[in-house]
């Protein structure tokens, strides 16, 4: 790949751009934002909304998982909340003899009620229920300006800290919780398990991660989702490892793997003993895997109402884990926003422990690649654009924003639970685009801007044209090529200057001899290389190559010629003007043209002998009577098509071999025009 200066320029410019985005992201909250945004993206293409009717299995979702709704229909059955706990307690009871896996209460019991024979009858209740099940509660944790006095909840406090685990290296990342609203002693003396219920938003106020312990009190206190967990795989407290910013290895996990029968159906279980690693962030939180929308437990018939639960066959209720909790607004405040909008905490957490005991974790791609794909983004774009056209670039960055949708969305995270960046690398790409594009804007205008000033007189439109699509043309520095060179001087100028007398009629007339002969140079997509007093010099086959740059010269001499014979002369005559007679000659042969001088003054001209040979033909026009003398390389170029007549074989100045000389006449099969 050949370099160019402006190349490194457009190279360093892309890469100091993907440079910035990275610090940008950062040392900013902004494009932390936009990934959360992508991160939503990722579930809402990956996870189909719930539709009514017949839906397909989700795979993401264990068929165990139930959730039972203290909602509308069961508020209007039951009473006004909070009910009286003896209506809990007869659910238990009815419970019991379901045998589910695990039912999870959340619901705060963290005082005792108006009525203290109803309290004891749910406590009793707990105690029949958990001798023979496994029932777990939560309570809420919180930051305040005040902390919890433990001493006016030793007991509660005591016996909440048979759940709790000793802070692991590397803490200060942690937030220190210092509030806490225990739940009575009756409910933590025969709980199965007592879990935090801690969800913290992200930056935009969405729900995606869960701490999984958190710290208070110098010590670490598991999320309820988490002890399910650990009770569904029969973990103990002493075979937890934390390692903040990696992972939460449960070992010798006994995972349930479903032994399906033909049609797809779960008929039994088999047990496998194995290490469960957890990816968190340095705060302990894991991200949710949200396997589905709003409502997804319901799509699937994984949820039932409060009030149904009675109604069910007491069986149906085996081996499921069964989240008990609000399911509806005004009850209490629990809803929250979600990657797919406002869930109920029973749904976050449903989620979440469905991300456990499926292990269908998420996890971040190590930051030093989403830096390298940056990176690489800007050395790309920076060694392509500038070699490509611009609806060229345009389509390449379209693709490459698709090429990288694809392995973000479709690929890693859909397929492999993987997140890579993807609101910072488009940004990048439309960043490098952009600061790319303005430094190209920039230099090829000025480019073009010297292209029509420079050459807009000299050549034909249509060259102009060329050349702005090829600015590389004009470089300082020259090139040899094949090239047929003009050369043209008006006879017996000293005696025309004297007949005319005054300075001035003599540059009128010579004006109108100039401008008419440029012209027709320019016509004939020639290039004018400069005059010198009546002299004219011109050339083809530069700056744009011409395959037929020789019987365009010749067609434009004779084209000159004509129209000072028949629109000049007339006009000359009846004006009392005296008439000008020119020389022309024409050679073809290997030049070098390009841009002669230095950069803040240089000319587009030729030099080299053939240059000089056709200055000497213009010459030997008055030696031997003629107008128009060719070379004998352009004769060869163009015999085919013009009338010409072998004068002489001559040695011109500056020339040790004769050179053969014709004088041009006509076209052979067309009409001259001027």
């Amino acid at each position: 790949m050949k370099f160019e200066k402006k190349h490194l320029i457009y190279l360093f410019i892309s890469v100091l751009t993907s440079i910035l985005v990275i610090l940008i992201y950062e040392y900013t909250i902004f494009l932390r934002g936009l990934e959360l945004g992508s991160l939503d993206h990722m579930f809402y293409m990956r996870n189909e909304p719930p539709t009514e009717g017949i839906v397909s299995k989700n795979p993401r979702l264990n068929e165990n998982i139930i959730i039972i709704g203290i909602d509308e229909q069961a508020i209007q059955k039951f009473g006004r909340w909070p009910w009286k706990r003896t209506v809990h307690a007869n659910f238990l009871k009815f419970l019991s003899k379901a045998k589910p896996k695990a039912v999870f209460f959340d619901v705060f019991f963290t005082e005792y009620s108006d009525n203290k024979n109803e309290d004891a009858i749910f406590f009793q209740e707990i105690k029949n229920f958990t001798k023979n099940n496994k029932l777990f509660f939560d309570y809420p944790f919180s930051i305040q300006s005040e902390k919890l006095d433990l001493s006016l909840v030793k007991d509660r406090y005591d016996l909440l800290k048979k759940f709790a685990l000793p802070l692991p290296h590397n803490s200060i990342y942690l937030k220190n919780y210092n509030y806490a609203a225990i739940p009575v002693a009756e409910v933590l003396q025969s709980a199965t398990g007592v879990g935090h219920a801690v969800i913290e938003e992200d930056s935009d106020t969405k729900y995606r991660r869960m701490p999984l312990f958190v710290k208070f009190n110098n010590e670490l206190y598991p999320q309820v989702v988490t002890l399910i967990a650990m009770n569904y795989w029969n973990v103990q407290k002493n075979d937890v490892e934390i390692k903040l910013g990696e992972y939460i290895k449960f070992k010798n996990a006994k995972i349930r793997i479903p032994i399906k029968d033909e049609f797809g159906d779960v008929v039994d279980y088999k047990i496998k003993t194995s290490d469960i690693k957890v990816p968190i962030d340095e705060e302990c939180k894991m991200l949710i895997n949200y396997c589905g929308w709003p409502g997804e437990f319901k799509a699937q018939n994984q949820y039932f109402s409060y009030k149904d639960v009675f109604e069910m066959p007491a069986e149906f209720f085996k081996d499921k884990i069964l989240f008990v909790g609000m399911y509806a607004q005004g009850i209490a405040h629990d809803v929250w926003p979600s990657p797919h909008g406002i869930m109920y905490g029973l749904e976050h957490n449903a989620n979440a422990f469905n991300t456990l005991i499926q292990q269908d974790f998420l996890s971040y791609v190590p930051q030093k690649i989403n830096i390298l794909i940056i990176l690489a983004i800007g050395l790309i774009l920076g060694l392509v654009f500038p070699r490509i056209k611009i609806w060229q670039s345009i389509l390449f960055i379209l693709l490459l924003i698709i090429a990288l949708y694809i392995v973000a969305v479709v690929v890693l995270f859909s397929k492999y639970n993987k997140i890579i960046m993807l609101s910072t690398p488009i940004i990048a790409i439309i960043l490098c685009y952009i600061s790319i594009l303005i430094y190209r804007i920039l230099t090829e205008e000025k480019e073009k801007a010297f292209i029509k000033k420079r050459f807009s007189n000299y050549v034909s439109p249509a060259v102009v044209e060329e050349l702005l699509k090829n600015p590389k043309a004009l470089q300082l520095g020259g090139e040899d090529r094949i090239l047929t060179v003009f050369f043209s001087d008006v006879r017996s100028f000293t005696t025309i200057s004297e007949q005319l007398g005054e300075p001035q009629k003599l540059v009128a007339l010579l004006n109108e001899y100039l401008s008419a002969m440029t012209e027709i140079i320019i016509k004939y997509n020639g290039t004018l290389d400069k005059y010198v007093g009546d002299e004219i010099m011109a050339f083809w086959g530069a700056p744009v190559p011409q395959p037929d740059h020789a019987i365009l010269a010749c067609k434009s001499s004779l084209a000159q010629v004509k129209y000072l014979k028949e629109v000049l002369y007339p006009k000359w005559e009846k004006e009392g003007k005296p008439l000008l007679k020119i020389g022309i000659g024409i050679n073809t042969g290997k030049m070098t043209v390009g841009n002669m001088g230095s950069p803040n003054r240089m000319d587009y001209t030729l030099m080299g002998d053939e240059v000089n040979l056709g200055s000497r033909l213009e010459g030997t026009n008055k030696v031997y009577g003629t107008t128009i003398i060719i070379s004998e390389s352009t004769y060869e170029q163009v015999k085919d098509k013009v009338i010409a007549r072998e004068l002489d074989i001559i040695r011109v100045k500056g020339k040790t071999k004769p050179v053969r000389i014709f004088e041009l006449i006509d076209l052979k099969d067309e009409e001259v025009t001027y």
